[in-house]
């Protein structure tokens, strides 16, 4: 009783806040995208803590801006009637993005409209979409540098706890001494950090290479904070142990770092070889490091016997191989197709394929591991192909090579703009944790994925502007 009068005071300060302050309100949403694991019922109707506070913040931003969203829509009308050309939106991105909706409410249909599918599509896809929209519009009239530094504090807190968690021996429930700050798994860390983390990269890089630093002023304080930031989140993934992030992360740093100028590219391929000469002169670390990036450890074991089972959960009827599973559905679908469990070859056994079919059941038990139906089949394209079918996958790929040809386009024309490309980086890291793992459908890396796009959109918006 006591925490729901606290969510209810908490809810109407922002009520309040939004009322008073409404960029400062935007911000704030920013901040708590992690406080979706704040679950509750509203007249019997599911919310999370998140969504509440973005409805109230759609609300008012609705509220403020319905005049220029009328006249908007008024003026585009006019211009179809009198058969002038016209956008039909204002927006960058907008044709992928109305392929993204439509595909996923043709993924809401396959799913027969169930409870599930619809809170996924309204989180997922609709409320995401709208944040966009309110994302690019608070960097139109304010810039990146407020998001950037709310994207920071966020992963700073969570970094903290992370840290606290890692002295304390207070670890992930689910074994080893992993840790997951907030998170219900160590995981969830890395996806949310993983992004940010290369963002504050070449944010900062960015700063320094156009002397945009003032000694003695609040700038440079603010890079401090920054900095700090980047190395706190880097030492939470690493406590976390989530490898797919840690890979992802460091081969944006690396790779990224070669664009920046001459001296970034000559000191990062020093770095590099002489990490690869350390590397494969340690045989314990070499084989480690060769089994996570082949998947022979048992989490790429279970990852490739997921991948296995969807394929041939989705090439058997054309149904499931054009429209997908529909929302929320993947579990129940791939139930006929899934192995309840796996031999893990855990003592490196050079004729363990052998022994598995002629040794006794004794040797077969001790190499079995049991293997659970997970909510995606944690990779990026299949991720979509299941929950949106072959229609969704084509509207994410538009997606993001748009994305790409934007970010490649801008760097070319201002190689000084270190920041685009940390959006570009920044998307390659998603894509690379995204092979092993599930980066969009959660309600925090959903939203965080669109404030990525809508930063992408304002840089392409400013750089056209110069041109007018």
């Amino acid at each position: 009783m006591l925490i729901s009068y606290l969510l209810l005071f908490l809810i109407i300060l922002y009520i309040l806040l939004s009322w008073w302050k409404i960029d400062w309100a935007f911000l704030v949403i920013i901040f708590i995208l992690p406080a979706y694991l704040i679950r509750f019922n509203l007249f019997h109707i599911p919310f999370t803590f998140l969504e509440i506070i973005f409805l109230i913040y759609a609300y008012f931003w609705f509220f403020e801006n319905y005049q220029k969203i009328f006249k908007n829509i008024k003026d585009k009308i006019q211009a179809l009637k009198e058969k002038k050309r016209t956008s039909f939106s204002s927006y960058p991105f907008s044709l992928p993005i109305i392929l993204f909706i439509s595909s996923s409410f043709i993924a809401l249909t396959v799913a027969n409209f169930s409870n599930s599918a619809l809170g996924i599509y309204k989180a997922y896809f609709i409320e995401a979409v709208f944040l966009f929209i309110f994302s690019f519009n608070f960097l139109i009239k304010n810039g990146k540098e407020k998001i950037i530094f709310i994207l920071s504090l966020s992963s700073f807190f969570l970094s903290s706890i992370a840290l606290w968690q890692k002295l304390n021996g207070l670890f992930w429930s689910g074994g080893g001494d992993r840790v997951s700050s907030i998170f219900p798994y160590p995981n969830a860390l890395g996806l949310f950090l993983g992004p940010i983390i290369v963002l504050l990269y070449f944010y900062i890089m960015h700063q320094f290479k156009n002397k945009k630093i003032k000694i003695k002023s609040l700038d440079s304080l603010k890079i401090v904070f920054l900095v700090f930031s980047f190395f706190l989140s880097i030492l939470a993934i690493y406590f976390a142990k989530s490898d797919g992030a840690l890979i992802a992360v460091s081969s944006s740093l690396f790779f990224g770092s070669f664009f920046i100028n001459k001296k970034f590219a000559f000191t990062f391929s020093l770095i590099g070889l002489i990490t690869l000469v350390f590397i494969f002169s340690q045989n314990n670390l070499k084989t480690y490091i060769l089994e996570k990036i082949q998947l022979k450890d048992f989490s790429g074991e279970v990852r490739k016997a997921q991948w296995k089972e969807t394929y041939e959960m989705m090439t058997s009827s054309p149904r499931l191989f054009i429209f997908g599973t529909g929302l929320s559905n993947y579990q129940k679908e791939i139930k006929p197709f899934h192995q309840e469990g796996i031999f893990f070859n855990k003592d490196h056994d050079p004729d363990f394929r052998r022994k598995i079919v002629i040794f006794n059941d004794k040797y077969k038990a001790e190499h079995w591991r049991p293997v659970e139906i997970y909510m995606y089949p944690h990779n990026i394209l299949l991720n979509f192909w299941t929950e949106l079918g072959l229609f969704g996958v084509f509207a994410f790929l538009y997606l993001i090579i748009q994305f790409f040809y934007f970010g490649v386009k801008l760097f070319l024309k201002n190689k000084n703009n270190i920041f685009v490309l940390g959006l570009i980086f920044l998307m390659i890291e998603i894509i690379i944790h995204g092979l092993v793992d599930v980066p969009y459908f959660k309600n925090d890396l959903s939203f965080l994925f669109w404030i990525f796009i809508a930063l992408m959109g304002v840089e392409r918006v400013l750089e056209d502007k110069k041109y007018e």
